[in-house]
């Protein structure tokens, strides 16, 4: 019997077209991330590539602009916080074609140029935000940190953080929301790494003392991941924000853990989002995500003909907003300044373990220390309080645990450090 004999043509056409219906439409269920929604505020971070510049980034620009509007309109997010945005003109057209209620707003300054009159403002790589009008009101921006000289440096010489200052009203519900975006200078040298960190803590003292009580984000290009650096053997550039556990919260941070990245090229998440406590407490969890799902949209994406960067994602609920005193995990921790293994002479030996030991060396005998562990979920699970490290090796019997990531924080009562721990 001929294979066609039960079907005519038509038919088999028809056939064909549903099942291909129907496998793009699972295909699209089983990656399925949130997207923007009517009742909620819907935050994204991206690095778009050297947008519009025509000696870097994507060749062909018309096709990184058409791809970038597919991107922006898949998130259906209500605030764009954009790194290397070269060409205003590109943004400007992005902006109206997502619709007459978006705006935009561009830094005035960069990398190496002060203001817009400078000649490498124009080819420089600038930050901006794109926000939705009908949600946001009373927008104001500014630099931060332009009058250090030291931020000048750190920051890739003036590429500074951008405030975005705004109060958000979503179903009645009005929130006063900062947000913050950096691109970080970047490399995994120890130079590299110490402009990060220098940078990293000026913008925390600055969020401390300005910031304090107040619902803030600081979204971007860190450069860096939050779990431990690209530099090897170094601990993450904002190490000092992470082990501020009650008052910076690394949403984006189990996004590392779950070995994730950010980049098409890289193997790490070196765009993040730390939120205070105020923006926690109105986070929606389990939605702040790195969107690889953007291939959805444009199918070549890891082309790079859009960006090397992946946008990433979170959503929170401003009836959810509270000042309530958020979960404490250590109920007595002590607070001395965070600081490197090198400068508080304490290793750790054999990371990854395989068993239940844990085994520091110090090159002194250190009295009064307590040490906690921590599971990826910050949650503590282990302490020992009042103990002396000798000089030399000091062994400790860890409870069962299960293979994974830990966090091990050593706390003096001059100084504190926090090590990365892989159970095998």
């Amino acid at each position: 019997m001929p294979l066609f004999s039960k079907f005519q043509l038509p038919d088999m056409l028809r056939l064909t077209f549903l099942l291909s219906v129907c496998l793009l439409l699972a295909n699209l269920t089983v990656n399925a991330q949130p997207v923007g929604t009517d009742t909620t505020l819907d935050i994204v971070n991206w690095n778009i590539e050297w947008l519009g510049s025509t000696t870097n980034g994507p060749a062909d620009k018309n096709k990184q602009e058409q791809n970038a509007l597919a991107v922006l309109r898949y998130l259906k997010a209500d605030l764009y916080a954009l790194c290397e945005i070269v060409d205003t003109a590109a943004l400007g057209r992005l902006t109206r074609a997502m619709g007459p209620q978006y705006r935009f707003i561009v830094s005035d300054y960069c990398s190496l140029a002060g203001s817009p009159l400078d000649a490498d403002w124009r080819t420089g790589q600038k930050l901006a935000f794109l926000y939705n009008s009908n949600i946001f009101s009373n927008v104001v921006t500014r630099g931060m940190l332009r009058n250090s000289g030291a931020a000048y440096t750190n920051f890739a010489s003036g590429r500074y953080p951008f405030l975005f200052n705004a109060n958000a009203t979503i179903n009645g519900q009005k929130r006063n929301i900062n947000c913050i975006v950096i691109h970080a200078k970047s490399g995994a040298t120890t130079s590299d790494w110490n402009r990060r960190f220098a940078a990293a803590n000026e913008l925390k003292d600055t969020i401390d003392q300005q910031l304090a009580n107040k619902s803030w984000l600081v979204v971007g290009d860190y450069n860096d991941d939050l779990d431990a650096s690209i530099v090897i053997g170094q601990p993450s550039s904002y190490f000092n924000w992470v082990n501020d556990a009650n008052r910076y919260f690394a949403i984006t941070l189990p996004e590392s853990l779950a070995g994730k990245r950010s980049t098409i090229g890289f193997s790490d998440v070196i765009d993040h989002q730390v939120v205070s406590k105020t923006m926690d407490s109105m986070f929606i969890s389990g939605t702040a995500t790195v969107r690889t799902d953007v291939q959805n949209v444009v199918l070549d994406y890891n082309t790079r003909n859009t960006s090397d960067h992946y946008p990433v994602f979170s959503s929170y609920k401003l009836s959810n907003g509270d000042t309530s005193v958020a979960p404490i995990i250590n109920p007595n921790p002590p607070t001395p300044p965070v600081v490197t293994p090198t400068t508080l002479q304490i290793q750790l030996i054999q990371n990854p373990i395989s068993a239940n030991e844990l085994l520091l060396k110090s090159n002194q005998t250190v009295t009064n220390v307590q040490l906690a562990l921590f599971n990826s979920n910050a949650t503590q699970i282990w302490q020992v309080s009042q103990t002396v490290l000798s000089n030399g090796n000091n062994g400790f019997t860890l409870p069962q645990l299960p293979n994974g990531v830990y966090f091990l924080r050593v706390y003096t009562s001059q100084q504190q450090l926090q090590f990365k721990i892989l159970k095998l």
